[in-house]
């Protein structure tokens, strides 16, 4: 099966009125040919949701379900193989979780869990008891293979968890066996790991800031300049290493200590890297020193 595309098209679809069929017909340059594509906007039925949007990135908004799963006394685990318990949740971050557990009824056996998700999303987080054995094949091969036998499952509707209080809860696996939950929802309010915006972050602007001072003292020396650049003439200054190996950290360490020779190593504000030269650039780092205490000589 092969997929090939003929043509690209855009169209500004911010001129669609809701109601308001319009028609619109693409020229396709390469065959001379035209494409009629008739756009529609209707208002949706379903309930409007809260999200966190730029303008171009969308986000919901996400909960955090943490808790902790012990055995029932009536939960029997056998001690032939591992057991393990699995909780899962569709539409989650984590998807699915695993934790062992021993057979040892007297085992205190709590532990810990967290999983996010969405706000509005309609899941049922699942419970599971497995236990896999591991077995050697039959014949002349020395491989061994592994059975697993789901001991128990049941769900609980994550709809149900009330937001910001806990609760502790049996969950029915069948065959007169259970788990106990004690589980907490709660929306996270904190910031995005992901930051929504289309500019640099605080943190990378008073770094430019510090940086630019330098970078202006550096030039003014440098070029024998009658005043240090103010912070608007200071330009950014990269240097990039590019891959190969052992070619590449030596070319980077190279062109770094020209630099350095040349007195212009401290106008640089940022340092990259792929591959081989990113080992010279871990040697900097682990070593604890600043482009402004460049060595002159460096032993590979």
């Amino acid at each position: 099966l092969v997929s090939d595309e003929l043509t690209s098209v855009v169209f500004d679809v911010t001129g669609i009125k809701p109601g308001c069929p319009v028609k619109n017909t693409f020229k396709l340059k390469e065959d001379k040919e035209e494409l009629d594509v008739v756009f529609l906007l209707e208002k949706s039925s379903d309930t409007p949701t809260e999200v966190l949007t730029n303008g171009v990135l969308v986000a919901y908004p996400c909960l955090s379900l943490q808790g902790v799963i012990t055995k029932d006394e009536k939960l029997k685990l056998t001690e032939h193989g591992t057991n393990q318990f699995k909780l899962s949740l569709p539409g989650s971050y984590e998807k699915q979780l695993s934790f062992p557990c021993k057979p040892d009824c007297d085992q205190n056996c709590e532990i810990p869990f967290v999983i996010h998700i969405g706000k509005d999303m309609c899941s049922e987080l699942g419970v599971e008891v497995e236990q896999t054995i591991t077995v050697l094949q039959d014949g002349a091969s020395p491989d061994f293979e592994t059975h697993s036998t789901v001991l128990g499952s049941g769900t609980v509707p994550f709809h149900s968890l009330p937001l910001g209080k806990p609760i502790e809860m049996t969950v029915p696996l069948g065959k007169e066996q259970s788990v106990n939950l004690y589980v907490k929802a709660e929306q996270i309010k904190r910031n995005l790991d992901v930051r929504l915006g289309f500019d640099l972050c605080q943190e990378e602007w008073q770094f430019l800031d510090k940086r630019k001072k330098i970078v202006s003292q550096t030039l003014s020396k440098a070029l024998r300049l009658r005043e240090d650049p103010s912070k608007d003439e200071v330009p950014v200054v990269a240097v990039l290493g590019s891959g190969g190996g052992m070619r590449a950290l030596t070319s980077f360490y190279g062109s770094l200590l020209g630099l350095q020779q040349l007195n212009l190593l401290d106008a640089v504000i940022y340092l990259c890297g792929v591959s081989g030269s990113t080992w010279y650039a871990i040697m900097r780092f682990q070593a604890g020193c600043e482009l402004s205490g460049f060595p002159g000589t460096w032993k590979l």
